[in-house]
């Protein structure tokens, strides 16, 4: 049997704990990238649920906006109405004033 030199097992040692350290450190590093991808994931998930619930928020009331849209121009054909209604009863009252104001003319005053 053949003696290996003290060299030999110093260099094997050395080697040993480079390798180990590395690989110590790069499953460290694993690790912590594997937490923060999940953590980042878990943070994604809940923004886009946030932001899912103001988006469906925001359609709701445009729906109500389209309802009131369609009151509003309700109203307004109502409105527009009643003004063309108003006017043929004021020119009706302008002319029984008129008609009026004839009948006074002839009835004498004391």
């Amino acid at each position: 049997m053949r003696l290996v030199p003290v060299s030999t097992w110093a260099s094997l040692g050395v080697f040993l704990v480079v390798v180990t350290s590395t690989l110590v450190y790069a499953a460290i590093r694993g690790v912590g990238s594997w937490r923060a991808f999940r953590s980042y994931q878990r943070t994604v998930g809940r923004d886009l649920a946030a932001t899912v619930g103001r988006v469906e928020a925001t359609e709701a009331r445009l729906a109500g906006i389209a309802v009131y849209g369609e009151r509003f121009d309700q109203a307004r054909t109502r409105l527009t109405e009643s003004i063309a209604t108003a006017k043929v009863l004021a020119s009706a009252a302008g002319e029984v004033q008129a008609a009026a104001g004839k009948v006074r003319a002839l009835v004498p005053r004391r």
